[in-house]
């Protein structure tokens, strides 16, 4: 294990890892090392810090897993890594009365039978409560309900005295609302995201999370300033429509923007450009925004004699 090595990171990367005490917001726009600069600020951190008071949170059960797997490789003793389902789950499992969770499919079955014997659902979430369950979809707010009891909530805030959290421009409310109450104003809340990454708008993340943070805890913010997944002529382009500081990594083949009359056109031109420019197949990828575009672009690449 090798717990004092270090990554290497660039300027503005070392300088978010290299954080002391306190809030920071860290700004990492895509491919610009966030993970890296995530990973080697929890290294540092526990070098100094027990283990037991660390949790870090990410969104998904693989980038909590890859994450850990990380950690693993250079850390003998890991902190918290969890997504916010499972860490309002492990807040739920210290309570009193700790329920059981269902999934989705029986939570949705007894919510259709109760819509169907009541005629609304006004009354589910008690009736849920009052039998000891507890479904995927209200563990958040069950989770911030039960920490009005002062010794759970001791005991939450002892576990996130040092609270990291990836993909922050996801939060919705009830997940922002859990994390304050966990790490209040004032905390070592270290939050990493993009507000131009934000996809989880349509389940209630709140486009406004980044200004709320800025204003309830004051953070230091870092810009991650390069990103090493696109050359600087694809991002050129891109700040057209989004603007950026983010700089591009050198290299790369210019855009050619190309307008055609209609889909066949548009599928010979990818397969004549493909065969005058002597690519490899492994050397491209062809992305399209509906899948009834594939069926012309398959068949040009087969007529042009292109696998």
């Amino acid at each position: 294990m090798g717990g004092r090595e270090l990554y290497r990171l660039d300027p503005s990367q070392e300088q978010a890892a290299s954080h002391g005490r306190g809030a920071a917001l860290v700004l990492a726009g895509p491919g610009s090392g966030k993970t890296r600069t995530l990973i080697e600020r929890t290294v540092r951190l526990l070098q100094q810090e027990d283990p037991g008071r660390v949790t870090l949170v990410t969104f998904s059960v693989k980038a909590a897993g890859e994450m850990s797997a990380r950690l693993a490789e250079r850390l003998e003793r890991l902190p918290q890594v969890k997504t916010l389902h499972a860490l309002a789950l492990a807040l739920l499992m210290q309570s009193p009365n700790p329920p059981r969770v269902i999934d989705e499919e029986v939570e949705e079955g007894y919510r259709a039978e109760w819509v169907a014997r009541h005629g609304s659902e006004a009354g589910f979430e008690a009736w849920l409560e009052a039998e000891g369950l507890v479904g995927l979809s209200t563990l958040v707010p069950r989770a911030l309900s039960a920490l009005r009891d002062p010794e759970l909530l001791r005991w939450g805030q002892e576990r996130c005295t040092w609270l990291l959290v990836d993909e922050f421009q996801d939060t919705d409310a009830a997940q922002l609302a859990l994390l304050q109450a966990l790490c209040p104003p004032g905390g070592n809340f270290y939050a990493v995201g993009d507000a131009n990454q934000q996809i989880y708008g349509w389940r209630g993340a709140l486009p406004e999370v980044m200004e709320r943070f800025v204003a309830a805890y004051r953070p230091v913010v870092y810009h991650l300033s390069r990103s090493y997944r696109s050359p600087e002529s694809i991002l050129r382009v891109a700040r057209g429509v989004i603007p950026s500081p983010i700089a591009g990594a050198p290299g790369g083949l210019p855009p050619v923007y190309q307008e055609l009359d209609n889909p066949w056109a548009e599928a010979a031109w990818v397969a004549q450009t493909i065969r005058r420019e002597g690519f490899s197949p492994k050397e491209v990828a062809i992305l399209v925004r509906s899948r009834q575009q594939i069926g012309p672009i398959e068949e040009a690449l087969l007529k042009a004699g292109l696998p």
